[in-house]
């Protein structure tokens, strides 16, 4: 999508992404949560950061296994803030994190 996105600046085309028929539209308040998501970002950064730490003091067993785990989780969170960042830096899709709750209809 970024490259698609990406090619149509060069040749001055617009591009609007539909799924299920709807065409998406970014929330007006999307924008406002790059600071909130930039700085979840840095903090997950750090504790990364500690728990490769955790993670270097144990050679095997189970107290590695789960501080690899932990690990993983949470370089996991750390790749969804960043997909999270980018599909509102560059107004791309990504219909579930912009879903109306349903009080909120």
């Amino acid at each position: 999508m970024l490259q698609q996105r990406k090619d149509s600046w060069l040749f001055g085309i617009n591009i609007n992404y539909t799924v299920d028929g709807k065409p998406f539209v970014m929330p007006a308040q999307a924008r406002s949560l790059l600071p909130d998501i930039e700085r979840e970002i840095a903090e997950n950064k750090e504790k990364l950061k500690d728990q490769e730490a955790v993670v270097s003091q144990y050679s095997g067993g189970l107290v590695h296994a789960l501080s690899l785990a932990t690990l993983e989780t949470m370089r996991q969170s750390q790749a969804m803030f960043e997909q999270r960042r980018l599909s509102i830096k560059y107004e791309l899709p990504q219909y579930l994190s912009f879903q109306n709750k349903p009080d909120d209809k």
